[in-house]
């Protein structure tokens, strides 16, 4: 006879599916508090006009950034990605190379990169998933005067907390991607609204929101390099 699950079982595999964990919801919660409370204001918004390179970041470089950088390079924007805590060389996790799959994209060729081993400009805008990334990243980027934000500012709707879909249900993981998806369509159209249009190519589908936008490359990247706390 077949029985159904429990109500608080259901619940519970509605919230994983939809945040990953209960820690994620509440980090959501407590990002949302910070937002509503201008604590977020450094992070949202940033200059896009003075911004020649995306630059994704994450933990480990190995989930949420590749798929994050893949996208942009779809749209043919200047991008690169970077691991906090990660080691340079290491291939995309598996179930994020199984769901990037399921949605058209190739992770099986990306490899880590590691925050020491990564160079700054100041014409980059750092694209972070959590808030207490974008602290720390701010703490080691030092002298250097690029922006930060948090990519789930872009999106809608927003989401300023973009939790790690490591070891999670492939269920979460296909909300991450989505969430990922539409932040980037979000970002890259109000980058190149800024004035990056660069030489356009033949339109595309993108899969965050199933609508065409044309390609485009960014304007020549600096070389200046800044000094950063932490680096090797």
């Amino acid at each position: 006879m077949h029985r159904s699950p429990p109500a608080h079982r259901t619940l519970l595999t509605r919230l994983d599916d939809r945040f990953g964990t209960w820690r994620g919801l509440v980090r959501l919660c407590l990002a949302w508090s910070e937002l509503a409370a201008g604590r977020l204001r450094p992070f949202d918004q940033p200059a896009l006009a003075r911004v020649e390179r995306l630059v994704w970041v994450c933990a480990g470089n190995v989930c949420r950034s590749p798929y994050a950088h893949q996208l942009a390079r779809e749209l043919r924007v200047p991008s690169a990605s970077f691991g906090l805590s990660t080691v340079t060389g290491q291939a995309a996790c598996a179930d994020a190379i199984t769901a990037a799959a399921r949605v058209g994209a190739d992770l099986t060729a990306h490899r880590a990169t590691a925050w020491e081993d990564f160079s700054p400009r100041e014409t980059d805008l750092y694209v972070v998933m959590e808030i207490r990334q974008a602290r720390e990243l701010r703490r080691r980027l030092g002298d250097c005067p690029a922006p930060i934000t948090l990519l789930g500012l872009w999106g809608r709707p927003r989401r300023p907390h973009i939790h790690d879909p490591m070891t999670l249900s492939p269920a979460y993981f296909d909300t991450c991607l989505r969430v990922i998806e539409r932040s980037v369509s979000g970002l890259v159209q109000s980058w190149r609204q800024a004035g990056h249009n660069g030489i356009q190519g033949p339109q595309r589908r993108v899969r965050a929101n199933q609508r065409s936008e044309k390609k485009g490359s960014g304007s020549p990247t600096s070389n200046t390099k800044y000094r950063v706390r932490g680096s090797t």
